[in-house]
């Protein structure tokens, strides 16, 4: 089993070559871009619960101007509920999107501005089998690459995959929902999933 989270293409991803791209997806890979180290980094995630929905606690323009008054350069969402032919575009931003194929809900959306990115292809063992969301960028920070990772998972009965915990390493952020509860990470209750993920932390500190 391979034990990188980069090789193989996310089934949900939304492909960005040409003939594939969403309007609004931003630049993507950029792979001939040179990526460049800001003298600070901010992200802002939140769970939006559908980005053009009334259902969001949150309106987008309320977010927008929450992260420019604080600087941030990667707002990372979770539940954009955006179909594969939606269009998001907003103004002063790059927009690296994720849909949930042949299901409704869901969605992932990292909003980039300021910075230089490439985005990263996941192993798709990761997700396989699992309602879990994953996409991730690589910036360069402090002069090392930083991989970000935006996640989704719902709050139904199906376990996180074990393969998670290869995203766990060095110079990496994980954020997002993944609706587990645990006190180790702040919540007064615990349910299944949080056990189950402190267990595949605690497995890859051993």
């Amino acid at each position: 089993m391979s034990n990188s989270p980069l090789d193989i293409h996310a089934a949900s991803v939304v492909a960005q070559s040409k003939k594939d791209r969403v309007p609004g997806l931003g630049r993507g890979p950029g792979l001939k871009n040179k990526l460049e180290s800001p003298n600070t980094l901010k992200i802002l995630q939140f769970h939006i619960n559908g980005i053009s929905t009334c259902a969001a606690k949150i309106k987008p323009d309320q977010i927008l101007k929450l992260a420019e008054g604080q600087g941030v350069q990667i707002i990372a969402l979770q539940e954009t509920k955006l179909k594969i032919n939606s269009t998001l575009k907003i103004k002063g931003y790059h927009i690296y999107r994720t849909v949930r194929r042949n299901k409704s809900g869901g969605g992932l959306s990292f909003l980039i501005r300021g910075i230089n990115y490439q985005s990263i292809d996941i192993n798709t063992r990761i997700i396989n089998n699992t309602n879990l969301e994953i996409q991730g960028i690589t910036v360069t920070w402090r002069g090392r690459s930083l991989n970000i990772f935006n996640m989704y998972h719902p709050p139904d009965l199906k376990s996180l995959p074990n393969e998670i915990l290869y995203l766990f390493f060095e110079s990496s952020i994980c954020i997002g929902d993944l609706n587990v509860k645990h006190p180790t990470w702040g919540s007064t209750n615990i349910n299944p999933r949080g056990i189950e993920l402190l267990n595949v932390i605690d497995d890859k500190s051993s």
